[in-house]
């Protein structure tokens, strides 16, 4: 259902002329390395240049994705600074408003997760004794989320800038 769903995505993509980023994790299953696509961010083209505009509308996407993921990446610092105790109510006011920044732009898996983490900040603010499973799992997961994203866009931007020396 999930591969199903995914080859739907790139076709639309593709009809629509859609320039998409995504990212995923990678693994090896059946002898075959496979990528479950964790986010789709995309949008489309409407300039008469479409190769200029596909590279002018990357490179500003890039930098959306960039500071999101910078956004995110600090919070997640705050909180360890913090101990996970200090401040709390300021910083799931900034994590919710950084996951509904999230779903504005499509993605909706990290908005979730960001959300879910701090719902679990929140429920433990002001409690004597304090269950940090559930928050450590949040957390473990949008660190990864965090990393993965990271590491693409790293690769999108290698990928733009060989584009702007060659093209």
């Amino acid at each position: 259902e999930k591969n199903k769903r995914s080859i739907e995505i790139l076709e639309t993509i593709d009809k629509k002329e859609m320039l998409p980023i995504y990212f995923g994790e990678v693994y090896l299953s059946e002898g075959q390395v496979k990528m479950e696509p964790i986010e789709i961010f995309y949008g489309t083209l409407t300039a008469k240049n479409k190769t200029e505009a596909r590279r002018e509308y990357h490179q500003e996407e890039l930098q959306i994705l960039q500071d999101l993921c910078e956004e995110l990446k600090g919070y997640l610092t705050m909180l360890v600074q913090s101990g996970y105790n200090s401040s709390n109510q300021s910083i799931c006011a900034g994590l919710l408003k950084l996951a509904e920044e999230y779903s504005q732009c499509g993605m909706n898996y990290g908005s979730q997760l960001i959300c879910a983490l701090a719902m679990d900040l929140e429920t433990q603010y002001g409690k004597l004794k304090k269950s940090w499973s559930v928050v450590m799992a949040d957390f473990t997961a949008c660190v990864r989320y965090q990393e993965n994203m990271a590491k693409k866009l790293e690769w999108e931007q290698v990928k733009c800038n060989q584009k702007e020396v060659s093209g």
